[in-house]
């Protein structure tokens, strides 16, 4: 007697669809780590999957080969870092300096949650989430053109924007004492913990408004501006017997990887050819 052929389900989404449902994930984690801090975590993690998939999505409408690190074996698809790359240089999308930020922290809270001990500061995780949530409903608007509240639940949708209205009162009192100290916000970085634009010099350190933390002030050598110490990555050269230290800030990084990324794509681009 021949066995019957049992019909295995196959699940295939577009990468549109497989974006929205790391944010559904995202969004319901956010709301249950209200009674279970833990839940942030995947809350996090899942949000950050949603922002590279979209990333990925609007390469992928310029052409498909773009969405793979190297366009001509598909085998490994892009980092966001590289993602912002092409978008930039090759397909015309603009990104401002907290977009920048925001991409680069991707990584940062990313690698730490995956592949290290970490430990999580309410007052610094749920901005951090607020500004990923911020980006991508941005990203999906003016990029992707179309409206995230439109494919997720409406019940789920209110309950996470109670969290941004939350973050967004935490940012109006951090301004509004930041000025009852006369202290100038105009000149404000990133902070590296929460996400916000609301670091400023304060006693000799880099001190976060929002959600408090302190670090400190490191000068960029090729900027010559000053960011908090972890947002600077310092190397050591030695030429000629002489030894010395180079301090470079995440933004300067990001444009100089950015153009050697873009050399390296050209270079293949034009071996194929």
């Amino acid at each position: 007697m021949m066995k019957k052929k049992v019909s295995v389900p196959k699940l295939k989404m577009t990468l549109l669809e497989n974006s929205r449902s790391f944010l559904v994930e995202a969004l319901s984690k956010a709301l249950l780590a209200e009674a279970d801090v833990y839940q942030w975590k995947f809350a996090v993690l899942n949000m950050c999957q949603a922002i590279e998939i979209s990333l990925k999505e609007r390469l992928h409408r310029e052409h498909h080969a773009f969405l793979w690190d190297n366009i001509d074996n598909g085998t490994i698809t892009v980092t966001p870092k590289k993602a912002i790359a092409r978008l930039s240089k090759l397909c015309g999308v603009t990104f401002s300096k907290e977009d920048l930020a925001t991409i680069e922290k991707i990584k940062t809270w990313r690698n730490q949650i995956v592949h290290n001990e970490f430990s999580l500061n309410i007052n610094e995780v749920k901005p951090a989430f607020s500004i990923l949530f911020g980006f991508l409903r941005t990203f999906h608007e003016t990029i992707l053109a179309e409206k995230l509240s439109d494919h997720i639940p409406v019940e789920l949708w209110k309950e996470a924007l109670d969290i941004d209205e939350y973050v967004s009162e935490l940012y109006d009192r951090a301004t509004q004492q930041a000025k009852d100290e006369g202290v100038d916000f105009s000149e404000n970085i990133s902070c590296l913990h929460c996400g916000y634009f609301s670091c400023v010099l304060k006693d000799d350190v880099c001190y976060c408004y929002v959600c408090g933390s302190e670090e400190e002030l490191i000068e960029c050598d090729s900027c010559h501006h000053h960011f908090p110490e972890s947002q600077v990555e310092t190397i050591w050269h030695s030429e000629e017997g002489t030894d010395y230290e180079e301090s470079t800030c995440q933004r300067c990084q990001i444009m100089i990887e950015y153009d050697d990324m873009y050399a390296d794509y050209m270079h293949d681009w034009i071996a194929g050819k």
